[in-house]
C-alpha cells in the first residue's frame, strides 16, 4: 500500500518514495495539519494508520484522524483564538490526502467523508511496480504533474465550472438508499479528475482515443466495485 501511494507521492516530487513520504500516522496531529494546509493544490500521504498500544493510545490515533480526515472531508479547519483573545486565521487542508494503514478509522460519520480502497494480498504486480518507480524516481511522474498544470492553467475557470455543473447533475439523479449521500460526490469528483486528465492525455498526443476510451471502461469498472464497497462500508457499520 505504502509502494502505490507513494507513486502517486512522486508526481510532487521524486525524492518523496515509499522510505521518504511526507507525513505518518507517527507524527502529531499539529504537525500533519500543518503539512496538509501547506500542501496547497497538491497530494499529501500520510502513511501507516495502525493503532497499537494501550487504549489510551489507540483512542488517541483514531481521535486524531477523526480530526484531519474530518477537516479534509470538510474543507474546513479549527478555529483558534490567540493568547490575548484575537481571532487567528483558519488552516484547513488544502490539498487531498491519501491515506494508507492496516485499518480504518472509527466512526460512521466519519467514514461517509472517505473512500476506501482494499488491498488483498497477492494484488501487487512486482514487475510493474518496479518499472513505475524507475520512471517516478527519475522524475517521468513529476513532468507530467507540470505538463499538467501548465495545460490545466488557461482552461481552470472552465473546468471548474463544469465540475460544478456536473456536482449539481449527478444530486439530481437517483441514489442507491444503501450509499451515504457524500459517496456518490466523492466518486464523481474522483471521475471528474480522471477525465479530465485523459483530455489533457490525448490532447499531447501520449494516448490515442481508442487507449483513452479503454482506460475509462476500466476506471468505471473500478467505481463500480468502489461503489459497492461503499454500501456494504455503510451497511455494516
Amino acid at each position: 500500500k505504502s509502494q502505490l501511494a507513494a507513486l502517486a507521492q512522486q508526481h510532487f516530487g521524486p525524492a518523496m518514495d515509499g522510505d521518504n513520504l511526507p507525513a505518518s500516522w507517527l507524527g502529531t496531529a499539529n504537525a500533519t495539519g500543518t503539512l496538509a494546509f501547506y500542501a496547497k493544490d497538491a497530494l499529501l500521504v500520510v502513511d501507516d494508520f495502525v493503532s497499537a498500544g494501550n487504549g489510551a493510545n489507540q483512542q488517541k490515533l483514531h481521535g486524531e484522524a477523526d480530526k484531519l480526515l474530518r477537516a479534509q472531508g470538510n474543507s474546513a479547519g479549527r478555529r483558534r483564538l490567540s493568547s490575548d483573545g484575537r481571532l487567528l486565521g483558519n488552516r484547513p487542508p488544502r490539498g487531498l490526502i491519501l491515506s494508507t494503514g492496516e485499518e480504518t478509522p472509527r466512526g460512521k460519520s466519519l467514514n461517509a467523508r472517505l473512500v476506501l480502497l482494499s488491498f488483498p494480498k497477492g494484488a501487487m504486480n512486482w514487475a510493474t511496480l518496479t518499472v513505475c518507480q524507475d520512471s517516478a524516481a527519475s522524475g517521468e511522474f513529476a513532468k507530467t504533474t507540470s505538463a499538467f498544470v501548465q495545460w490545466l492553467s488557461p482552461r481552470l475557470h472552465d473546468v471548474q465550472q463544469a465540475m460544478f455543473h456536473q456536482k449539481l447533475k449527478r444530486r439530481r439523479e437517483s441514489v442507491s438508499s444503501a450509499l451515504h449521500m457524500r459517496t456518490p460526490e466523492n466518486l464523481n469528483a474522483l471521475r471528474f479528475g480522471f477525465v479530465t486528465f485523459l483530455h489533457f492525455a490525448r490532447s499531447m498526443g501520449a494516448i490515442s482515443q481508442y487507449e483513452a476510451k479503454a482506460l475509462i471502461g476500466r476506471a468505471e469498472s473500478a467505481f463500480r466495485g468502489v461503489e459497492m464497497g461503499e454500501a456494504r462500508k455503510h451497511t455494516d457499520t
